[in-house]
């Protein structure tokens, strides 16, 4: 079984990796990817950088090179519910595609089904199933809490992009995303300020702009300090689920492709 894991950050992915492994680096570009063989399973993580566009071009590429039997989309996602704190993990049920200037106009609607099988382990480590909503950049998360309330939702960056493209070519997905700013969790920093071309975060530009601004420094340690308790509750439930005997996961996955809904 093949299964391609894309995350946009490393920050996302390292605790995942820390946990499970050897992982061997096998290319640095067009995408930073690692491999991993176990339990007759082997796993390609990849590193897309931050946005959809990114996203579409690493899954292109994994598509070409090997075409997986599971696509797994992991990474953080802002809380648009006071149900989410941060640290919570979330599997995504339905996926939403939205103009970040006007959120209430929903381009796009799939949907997933979510197995008795994936929902125990969920229920086993306190993960939530949710909407996945993706922007293509920075919401107001209260506002857009406050338009989509009727399902615990999520926001991020890619995960609409890639559910599209499993649901095209009819191949298992599943996002799982951990919160690492709740609803009113401020970033205070500008993203576009610190990556790069490829969705990349630049240590020089970080620097650059600590430099800049010194008031920003507190806000890369609270970001940072969010974003480590994320990204290892999203690592265990990871390791838990693609730990599974290649039998249950074959059976389980084998209902999870994305569906064009309402």
């Amino acid at each position: 079984m093949k299964i391609a894991l894309l995350a946009a950050l490393a920050e996302e992915y390292a605790p995942f990796k820390r946990m499970t492994g050897p992982w061997r680096l096998i290319c640095r570009k067009p995408f930073k990817t690692f491999e991993s063989r176990f339990d007759g399973k082997t796993v390609f993580l990849i590193e897309t950088g931050m946005g959809d566009l990114h996203a579409e071009k690493a899954l292109t590429w994994v598509l070409e090179r090997e075409p997986p039997d599971l696509i797994v989309s992991g990474g953080f996602a802002g809380s648009l519910t006071d149900e989410f704190q941060v640290g919570q993990v979330v599997v995504g049920r339905v996926f939403h595609s939205i103009v970040a200037e006007e959120p209430c106009a929903r381009q796009s609607i799939l949907d997933v089904h979510l197995p008795a099988g994936l929902t125990g382990i969920c229920d086993l480590h306190g993960v939530a199933a949710a909407r996945i909503l993706t922007a293509a950049g920075p919401v107001n998360k209260c506002l857009l809490g406050a338009q989509f309330q009727d399902v615990p939702s999520v926001v991020d960056m890619e995960t609409y992009s890639l559910a599209r493209f499993a649901c095209m070519r009819a191949i298992p997905f599943l996002s799982v995303r951990a919160v690492s700013d709740g609803l009113h969790d401020d970033i205070g920093f500008d993203l576009g300020a610190i990556t790069g071309p490829a969705g990349e975060v630049r240590l020089s530009k970080v620097f650059s702009l600590a430099v800049r601004k010194p008031l920003v420094i507190k806000a890369f340690y609270v970001s940072w300090i969010r974003s480590a308790k994320a990204g290892k509750r999203m690592g265990e439930f990871l390791r838990a689920v693609l730990r599974l005997s290649v039998t249950d996961l074959g059976r389980m996955i084998s209902e999870c492709i994305p569906k064009g809904g309402g």
